[in-house]
């Protein structure tokens, strides 16, 4: 399948209203053009919010959600229940015709437990993707995946949506995948914002976490980054979703916006 692209959305720019609803626009363009789409999302502010009313604070460790078995129910609540829906509703208003599945539905997102010198509770990482799930609906509709799995035993797992992300763009082998977020790219000085790396190659990595270049959620994005990389996914751009139609502005150009990642 031509023109492939897997896309992460979420965190902080998905709770801006005209960020949103550009994001959204792009996203129906790029349908028209012809382009097969898998949006794969997350929603940490929208579980903040909630588990603060609750009168719990969020914990992290590495960028990865401390979750326990309330959290879980929470968080499953949120991702799939109000999140996912509010995407491909605003999807399908612009004519981008979206269907939403949650890792759980066909067995789309296979899981285990992720490891870790933490107790991070119900976090997993993707062991399997189910293609055949994806490639039948990509065909006529947008899919907007929400980043929870199950395991053999059915067991719910809160899963990086980055990480799911780039393991349904390996699986697929796309074209393109594409991380948004809120900052400049991978920044080569956390007190400097402009000071964005414009390249990054997977042997790299490893000494940008190790010198403390990387840290904190940036983490487990460029290490996803660099596994989909290595096996098969021919470009990832993590690009400034704040910037107006940034769908639209890295295809076919150099990335301006944020950090391209290449082998090598």
């Amino acid at each position: 399948m031509k023109k492939t692209m897997v896309i992460k959305f979420g965190g902080s720019i998905a709770v801006d209203p005209m960020i949103k609803k550009g994001f959204f626009k792009d996203i129906a363009a790029l349908w028209q053009r012809g382009y097969h789409m898998v949006i794969c999302h997350g929603g940490g502010p929208e579980i903040n919010a909630i588990l603060q009313k609750l009168g719990q604070k969020p914990k992290f460790v590495n960028g990865l959600r401390v979750t326990d078995a309330k959290t879980i129910e929470i968080v499953e609540m949120v991702l799939s229940g109000k999140v996912n829906k509010d995407i491909v509703g605003a999807l399908n208003t612009l004519g981008a015709p979206a269907i939403g599945l949650s890792g759980k539905d066909g067995k789309l997102l296979l899981a285990k437990k992720i490891k870790s010198q933490a107790n991070l509770g119900f976090v997993g990482e993707v062991v399997k993707v189910n293609t055949k799930v994806l490639l039948s609906l990509m065909k006529e509709h947008v899919v907007v995946v929400s980043s929870l799995g199950t395991d053999a035993k059915g067991q719910t797992y809160n899963i990086n949506a980055d990480m799911v992300a780039t393991k349904v763009a390996q699986a697929l082998k796309t074209e393109r995948l594409v991380l948004l977020t809120d900052v400049k790219g991978v920044l080569a000085d956390a007190e400097n914002s402009s000071s964005t790396i414009p390249v990054i190659r997977a042997g790299q990595v490893a000494g940008l976490i190790m010198n403390g270049v990387v840290t904190g959620g940036m983490i487990p994005k460029i290490k996803s980054c660099r596994e989909a990389i290595l096996k098969g996914v021919h470009e990832i751009d993590i690009i400034d979703g704040r910037v107006p139609h940034a769908m639209l502005k890295i295809l076919g150009t150099a990335n301006k916006l944020g950090t391209r990642f290449l082998k090598g």
